[in-house]
């Protein structure tokens, strides 16, 4: 797999996001550092953000969505400018990947189990990803151009090269094999795969349903989250043939849309350009039926959220780091195991 297909498109509209005065406000204010006193307590709500949660502060472009709930998990208030910001960051961004799901295949009638009612990708409570928003469905996105107010909002320098940007990304999405394959696997549904879909999004809504949900898990944010994955997951795990494949391929396209428009983009305007990894032992594939993985060990340390460069025979390109694991071993010793998803 080479470098992403889309990443020069990225890189063009992350250089149209840093010249968004806001952006530039909120990069400088969450890259401060973190004032404390003798005793290293926190003494405002922007120091207990920034080190109680320093994995979320990795994706600027969607924290307002998880402020909610992690104000709810602190002592002081957050500045109302910084959140005044981070909304309108989070509203800039989650409708530029709105319009971008819109343009996918059978929008807005996409039958995917995922899309469901209740699910982890429509849900208004928490959720890791940027949910579907019922109310996106009516407005057409998929019959109009995307809209020079969104980079107006964000007050950009120049709000047509922006749109330029949005569109030509859009253009490369389109011809990534995630892209491809889930417009091949729609057109390959006949009437009884479409009954098929129906009735499994039927049966997570129902087990999904807030009194269902509640029985199970009343209050905390990240088991229901975990929840609704797991139904989500047992459902499509019914499906059988097109249906099946279809719902996988829905899941693969999703992914990399959300991937290029908020993860990777939020890494590009924040952080910069990917830096290489200096392994110290090589690659090895990690199988899955929704995304292509690898599992790595570096000298340096990889956070979350973060993209990094390879440059190996195994594979040479662009990784979004998922997660990082320490590993225990007599003679090894304590390893650090590095999860990443690879880019189309």
């Amino acid at each position: 797999m080479n470098q992403s297909s889309f990443w020069p498109e990225l890189s063009d509209l992350a250089l149209q996001w840093e010249s968004s005065e806001t952006v530039i406000r909120f990069r400088e204010t969450i890259t401060s550092p973190v004032r404390s006193s003798a005793n290293f307590m926190w003494t405002d709500g922007l120091g207990q953000l920034k080190t109680m949660f320093s994995g979320e502060m990795r994706q600027p472009l969607k924290i307002a969505q998880w402020l909610p709930t992690l104000i709810g998990a602190m002592g002081a208030e957050l500045p109302t400018e910084f959140k005044q910001d981070a909304e309108k960051i989070y509203v800039a961004s989650t409708r530029t990947l709105a319009w971008v799901r819109a343009q996918l295949p059978g929008y807005p009638s996409i039958k995917a189990p995922q899309l469901s009612r209740g699910t982890h990708r429509t849900t208004n409570e928490f959720s890791w990803g940027v949910p579907w928003r019922q109310e996106e469905y009516a407005r057409g996105m998929q019959n109009s151009p995307f809209s020079e107010q969104i980079p107006h909002a964000l007050g950009v320098k120049n709000p047509a090269a922006f749109v330029e940007a949005v569109v030509a990304l859009h253009s490369q999405l389109r011809v990534t094999e995630a892209w491809k394959q889930f417009e091949l696997r729609q057109e390959e549904l006949l009437d009884g795969d479409k009954k098929l879909l129906s009735e499994s999004r039927r049966q997570i809504a129902i087990r999904l349903s807030p009194a269902e949900l509640d029985a199970l898990e009343s209050k905390l944010a990240l088991p229901r989250d975990a929840h609704r994955q797991r139904i989500v997951s047992e459902g499509i795990g019914m499906l059988t043939g097109p249906a099946h494949a279809f719902a996988g391929a829905f899941e693969r396209v999703d992914r990399i849309v959300e991937l290029a428009c908020i993860d990777a983009l939020s890494h590009l305007i924040f952080n910069g350009q990917p830096e290489p990894v200096a392994l110290t032992k090589g690659l090895k594939f990690v199988p899955g039926p929704n995304v292509a993985t690898i599992q790595f060990e570096a000298d340096n340390f990889h956070h979350p959220g973060e993209i990094v460069q390879f440059d190996d025979p195994l594979f040479s390109g662009l990784a979004l780091i998922s997660s990082v694991q320490m590993v225990q071993s007599e003679g090894a010793g304590v390893r650090m195991t590095t999860t990443a998803w690879l880019l189309d």
